[in-house]
């Protein structure tokens, strides 16, 4: 399967790999995810794309994912989520890059932030999650 989620007790690491299509990373996202109770209690997403051997996402389908992330459900069932987008090739990064923009400037209580490294991602999420008063999404 080209997208495996790894449930951690504050978490969740999903990592891709190979060819992944639109609709696999939403079926794992917004189905296998939020219909299990272990959603509810989550403080962070780590989206891991260095595996990632094909351009996988449009400018459309950015829209797409970032529509259905700020849809009021989501936003409710997880507030104050911080997204770790992990990528190292320049041309996916620019399109993870335009769905962090399209959360920019929304009423979202979610922070989202790119890196190169799992390591980077991993200390942005928890260094924001023992100091909230000091993250900057």
């Amino acid at each position: 399967m080209p997208v495996e989620a790894t449930w951690e007790p504050e978490g969740i690491i999903w990592k891709c790999h190979g060819v992944v299509r639109k609709e696999e990373l939403y079926k794992a996202i917004y189905y296998d995810f939020y219909n299990d109770p272990r959603s509810l209690t989550l403080k962070y997403e780590i989206l891991d794309c260095l595996d990632v051997s094909e351009h996988f996402l449009s400018g459309g389908d950015a829209r797409f994912f970032a529509a259905h992330g700020l849809g009021r459900i989501y936003q409710r069932q997880n507030p104050g989520l911080k997204i770790a987008l992990v990528c190292a090739d320049p041309a996916i990064i620019k399109n993870l890059q335009e769905y962090i923009d399209l959360f920019k400037g929304k009423s979202s209580s979610w922070s989202l932030s790119m890196f190169q490294t799992l390591e980077d991602a991993r200390a942005w999420i928890f260094y924001s999650l023992d100091n909230p008063e000091l993250l900057a999404s």
